[in-house]
C-alpha cells in the first residue's frame, strides 16, 4: 500500500445500499483531513444520476445493489467519463468479481473485511495515481493474464443479461429491455455459457451470484438461496 499523499482533500462518492456501511465509512473518513465524501447513492441509478453533476475524485462502488450490479455500473461510469477512478468496495470478493471489475475500468479491489488502515491506505494510493493490490487480488490478476489469451471475457451487454437470466427474467422479457431479438438472446445466452464453461443452468446461477449479480431482501447472497431455474432458462435452442 502506498504512503505517498494525495492532493487533499479527496472527494469521495460512495454507492452502497447498506446505510450502516456509509455511516462507518462516514466516520472513518471524518477523522482524516486527507479524505472527504462529497455525496452517497443507495442505488445504481441514483448514483449514475447524481455523478452526472457531481465532481468526485473517486467512486466507492458496491457490487450488489437493488436495481443494477456494480459491475454494470462500472461500465457505466466509464463510457459516460462520470467517474475519474472507481475503487470497488464488496463483500462479494470472489475471482470472477474481481476479474470483471478490473476489466471494465476499476482501480482497485478491497473487500469489506479490510482493515480501516488498509482501506484509507488503498484510497489514497488511488488517488495519487497508484493501484494499489492485495497479495490476493494480485494473484488473481496474474491467473487472469495468463488465461486472457485463450479465453475471451463477458461483455457489459452479457452482463446485463446474465443478470435477467439469474432474476428469472424470460427470453421475452430480456429481449424487450435489452433492445435485442429473442434470437440474439438466446445467442447471448449460448456465448455466456461457452465463456465462463457452464454446462447447465445451474452454472449460470452461480456465475452470476459470483459477480454479485444476485441480491436477497437482506442484500446478503448465500449459494444456498439461489433457486433452481425454470425451464425457459436452460441451454437448449428454441425450436425453429
Amino acid at each position: 500500500m502506498s504512503d505517498k499523499k494525495p492532493s487533499s482533500p479527496v472527494r469521495l462518492f460512495v454507492v452502497d445500499d447498506h446505510p450502516l456501511f456509509t455511516s462507518l465509512l462516514a466516520e472513518i473518513v471524518a477523522d482524516d483531513q486527507d479524505l472527504k465524501i462529497v455525496g452517497t447513492a443507495q442505488s445504481a441509478k441514483s448514483a449514475i444520476e447524481a455523478l452526472r453533476t457531481t465532481e468526485t475524485d473517486i467512486v466507492v462502488l458496491d457490487l450488489m445493489l437493488p436495481d443494477m450490479s456494480g459491475i454494470e455500473v462500472i461500465e457505466v461510469l466509464r463510457r459516460e467519463n462520470l467517474a475519474n477512478k472507481i475503487v470497488v468496495c464488496s463483500g462479494v470478493g470472489t475471482q470472477e468479481a474481481i476479474e470483471m471489475a478490473y476489466s471494465l475500468g476499476a482501480h482497485a479491489f478491497i473487500e469489506k473485511t479490510a482493515n480501516v488502515q488498509e482501506f484509507i491506505s488503498t484510497l489514497k494510493g488511488v488517488a495519487a495515481g497508484e493501484s494499489p493490490m492485495t497479495p490476493r487480488v494480485s494473484r488473481i490478476l496474474r491467473e487472469l493474464v495468463r488465461r486472457k489469451a485463450v479465453t475471451k471475457p463477458l461483455c457489459p451487454d452479457d452482463i446485463g443479461i446474465l443478470r435477467m437470466l439469474a432474476r428469472h427474467e424470460t427470453i421475452k422479457t430480456i429481449a424487450s429491455e435489452m433492445g435485442l431479438s429473442s434470437s440474439a438472446v438466446y445467442k447471448a445466452r449460448e456465448r455466456i455459457a461457452e465463456r465462463i464453461g457452464a454446462t447447465g443452468p445451474r452454472d449460470l446461477y452461480l456465475m452470476a451470484a459470483r459477480l454479485g449479480l444476485l441480491t436477497t431482501d437482506g442484500g446478503e447472497l448465500q449459494e444456498r438461496s439461489i433457486p433452481e431455474p425454470p425451464a425457459e432458462v436452460g441451454t437448449a435452442k428454441p425450436v425453429a
